[in-house]
Protein backbone atom coordinates (compact mmCIF):
# COMPACT_ATOMS: atom_id res chain seq x y z
CA UNK A 1 0.00 0.00 0.00
CA UNK A 2 1.36 3.66 -0.94
CA UNK A 3 1.13 5.95 2.04
CA UNK A 4 0.95 9.54 2.36
CA UNK A 5 4.58 9.80 3.77
CA UNK A 6 5.36 7.47 1.03
CA UNK A 7 3.77 9.20 -2.00
CA UNK A 8 5.62 12.57 -0.87
CA UNK A 9 9.10 11.03 -0.28
CA UNK A 10 8.78 9.34 -4.07
CA UNK A 11 7.80 12.72 -5.49
CA UNK A 12 10.90 14.22 -3.83
CA UNK A 13 12.91 11.88 -5.35
CA UNK A 14 11.62 12.12 -8.46
CA UNK A 15 11.73 15.68 -8.77
CA UNK A 16 15.41 15.99 -7.97
CA UNK A 17 16.32 13.16 -10.97
CA UNK A 18 13.73 14.45 -13.43
CA UNK A 19 11.27 11.80 -12.76
CA UNK A 20 7.44 11.90 -13.15
CA UNK A 21 6.13 11.68 -9.80
CA UNK A 22 2.68 10.56 -10.90
CA UNK A 23 3.43 7.95 -13.45
CA UNK A 24 6.59 7.03 -12.12
CA UNK A 25 8.37 6.86 -15.33
CA UNK A 26 11.53 7.23 -15.88
CA UNK A 27 13.35 9.38 -18.82
CA UNK A 28 16.42 7.33 -19.85
CA UNK A 29 18.88 10.67 -19.05
CA UNK A 30 17.29 10.51 -15.34
CA UNK A 31 18.01 6.90 -15.31
CA UNK A 32 21.86 7.57 -16.05
CA UNK A 33 22.44 10.30 -13.38
CA UNK A 34 20.25 8.03 -11.00
CA UNK A 35 22.93 5.22 -12.02
CA UNK A 36 26.19 7.74 -12.27
CA UNK A 37 24.78 9.16 -8.32
CA UNK A 38 24.97 5.87 -7.30
CA UNK A 39 28.17 4.23 -8.57
CA UNK A 40 29.39 7.72 -6.95
CA UNK A 41 28.13 7.35 -3.44
CA UNK A 42 29.37 3.57 -2.95
CA UNK A 43 33.12 4.72 -4.35
CA UNK A 44 32.80 7.27 -1.49
CA UNK A 45 31.78 4.54 0.99
CA UNK A 46 34.64 2.41 -0.66
CA UNK A 47 36.68 5.23 0.04
CA UNK A 48 36.29 5.64 3.44
CA UNK A 49 36.49 1.86 4.40
CA UNK A 50 39.23 0.09 6.01
CA UNK A 51 41.05 -2.63 4.58
CA UNK A 52 43.12 -4.85 6.54
CA UNK A 53 46.83 -5.91 5.89
CA UNK A 54 47.73 -9.56 6.42
CA UNK A 55 49.36 -9.94 2.91
CA UNK A 56 51.46 -6.98 4.36
CA UNK A 57 52.35 -8.58 7.69
CA UNK A 58 52.45 -12.20 6.63
CA UNK A 59 55.67 -10.47 4.38
CA UNK A 60 56.81 -8.89 7.38
CA UNK A 61 56.43 -11.99 9.81
CA UNK A 62 58.71 -14.10 6.77
CA UNK A 63 61.25 -10.96 6.82
CA UNK A 64 61.43 -10.15 10.56
CA UNK A 65 64.54 -12.69 11.26
CA UNK A 66 66.40 -10.96 8.70
CA UNK A 67 65.02 -7.60 9.41
CA UNK A 68 66.22 -8.04 13.25
CA UNK A 69 69.63 -9.49 12.22
CA UNK A 70 70.44 -6.69 9.97
CA UNK A 71 69.56 -4.32 12.86
CA UNK A 72 70.82 -6.00 15.52
CA UNK A 73 74.41 -5.98 13.57
CA UNK A 74 73.85 -2.02 13.06
CA UNK A 75 73.33 -1.42 16.53
CA UNK A 76 76.41 -3.40 17.67
CA UNK A 77 78.72 -1.65 14.88
CA UNK A 78 78.75 1.12 17.09
CA UNK A 79 80.06 -0.51 20.22
CA UNK A 80 83.54 0.05 18.44
CA UNK A 81 83.34 3.63 18.08
CA UNK A 82 81.96 4.23 21.66
CA UNK A 83 85.00 2.59 22.61
CA UNK A 84 87.38 4.37 20.46
CA UNK A 85 85.76 7.49 22.06
CA UNK A 86 86.09 6.26 25.80
CA UNK A 87 90.00 5.09 25.21
CA UNK A 88 90.90 8.49 26.64
CA UNK A 89 89.41 8.02 29.86
CA UNK A 90 90.88 5.38 32.19
CA UNK A 91 88.81 2.49 33.39
CA UNK A 92 85.68 3.32 30.71
CA UNK A 93 84.12 1.18 29.08
CA UNK A 94 80.87 0.32 28.02
CA UNK A 95 79.49 -2.78 25.34
CA UNK A 96 76.04 -3.85 24.56
CA UNK A 97 75.39 -7.14 27.00
CA UNK A 98 72.22 -7.54 25.51
CA UNK A 99 71.20 -6.80 21.49
CA UNK A 100 67.84 -8.29 20.49
CA UNK A 101 64.80 -6.75 18.76
CA UNK A 102 63.13 -10.09 19.46
CA UNK A 103 60.71 -12.51 17.75
CA UNK A 104 57.47 -10.64 17.86
CA UNK A 105 57.08 -8.80 14.59
CA UNK A 106 55.68 -5.27 13.95
CA UNK A 107 52.11 -5.29 12.46
CA UNK A 108 50.26 -2.75 10.36
CA UNK A 109 46.59 -2.17 9.88
CA UNK A 110 43.58 -1.17 9.23
CA UNK A 111 44.68 1.20 6.57
CA UNK A 112 42.42 4.13 5.37
CA UNK A 113 42.72 6.29 2.24
CA UNK A 114 41.19 9.72 1.18
CA UNK A 115 41.65 12.21 -0.97
CA UNK A 116 43.14 15.85 0.73
CA UNK A 117 43.74 19.37 -0.22
CA UNK A 118 46.64 21.42 -0.92
CA UNK A 119 49.25 21.77 1.37
CA UNK A 120 49.72 25.11 3.49
CA UNK A 121 51.30 27.44 1.65
CA UNK A 122 51.30 26.00 -1.35
CA UNK A 123 52.44 28.42 -4.58
CA UNK A 124 49.45 30.25 -6.29
CA UNK A 125 48.28 28.40 -9.43
CA UNK A 126 49.83 24.90 -8.25
CA UNK A 127 48.22 22.14 -8.50
CA UNK A 128 47.32 21.12 -5.06
CA UNK A 129 45.69 17.89 -3.20
CA UNK A 130 46.86 14.48 -3.00
CA UNK A 131 45.66 11.23 -1.30
CA UNK A 132 46.20 10.30 2.27
CA UNK A 133 46.92 6.84 3.67
CA UNK A 134 46.23 6.24 7.78
CA UNK A 135 47.79 2.96 8.58
CA UNK A 136 47.33 1.66 12.62
CA UNK A 137 50.88 0.44 13.70
CA UNK A 138 50.60 -2.38 16.74
CA UNK A 139 53.77 -3.83 18.57
CA UNK A 140 54.11 -5.67 21.70
CA UNK A 141 57.88 -6.67 20.67
CA UNK A 142 60.29 -9.15 23.54
CA UNK A 143 63.03 -6.82 22.37
CA UNK A 144 66.17 -6.45 25.17
CA UNK A 145 68.92 -4.24 24.66
CA UNK A 146 71.23 -3.49 27.59
CA UNK A 147 74.25 -1.41 27.81
CA UNK A 148 77.13 -2.53 30.35
CA UNK A 149 80.06 -0.24 31.81
CA UNK A 150 82.63 -0.47 34.70
CA UNK A 151 80.05 1.19 36.94
CA UNK A 152 76.62 -0.07 36.18
CA UNK A 153 73.97 -1.65 33.69
CA UNK A 154 71.67 0.18 31.70
CA UNK A 155 68.76 -1.70 29.42
CA UNK A 156 65.21 -1.42 28.24
CA UNK A 157 62.60 -4.17 27.09
CA UNK A 158 59.21 -5.05 25.96
CA UNK A 159 58.68 -2.13 23.96
CA UNK A 160 55.01 -1.70 23.31
CA UNK A 161 53.54 0.94 20.42
CA UNK A 162 49.90 1.64 19.64
CA UNK A 163 49.18 4.61 17.13
CA UNK A 164 48.00 5.65 13.31
CA UNK A 165 50.51 6.72 11.32
CA UNK A 166 49.91 8.68 8.36
CA UNK A 167 51.38 9.06 4.77
CA UNK A 168 50.62 12.25 3.06
CA UNK A 169 51.34 12.21 -1.07
CA UNK A 170 51.17 15.73 -2.50
CA UNK A 171 51.24 17.50 -4.51
CA UNK A 172 49.67 15.12 -7.78
CA UNK A 173 52.33 15.99 -10.52
CA UNK A 174 51.88 15.24 -14.23
CA UNK A 175 55.43 14.17 -14.36
CA UNK A 176 57.65 11.59 -12.88
CA UNK A 177 57.55 10.98 -10.33
CA UNK A 178 54.29 12.15 -10.20
CA UNK A 179 54.24 12.64 -6.41
CA UNK A 180 55.71 15.86 -5.36
CA UNK A 181 56.23 14.95 -1.56
CA UNK A 182 55.51 12.57 1.21
CA UNK A 183 54.74 13.79 4.48
CA UNK A 184 54.97 11.28 7.04
CA UNK A 185 53.61 11.63 10.77
CA UNK A 186 51.51 10.55 13.82
CA UNK A 187 48.04 12.97 13.84
CA UNK A 188 47.91 11.88 17.41
CA UNK A 189 51.02 10.68 19.89
CA UNK A 190 51.25 6.91 20.07
CA UNK A 191 50.99 4.83 23.39
CA UNK A 192 54.36 4.51 23.49
CA UNK A 193 55.57 2.06 26.63
CA UNK A 194 59.36 0.72 27.97
CA UNK A 195 60.71 -1.20 31.00
CA UNK A 196 63.79 0.55 31.97
CA UNK A 197 66.08 -1.70 34.11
Amino acid sequence: PVTGASLSANQDVASSIGTAPVTGLYSRKSFKDLKRALKAEQGQRQEDASEPMEWFNFLIQKLWPGITQYTEGMIRSYESRIQAALARIPGASLSFKTCTLGQQPIRFGPITHRAVGAACGAAAGARGGGVAFEVGIHWESDMEIHLQSAVLTLGASHLSIDGTLTFILRPLLAKSPFVGAMEVFFANSPKVDVDFK
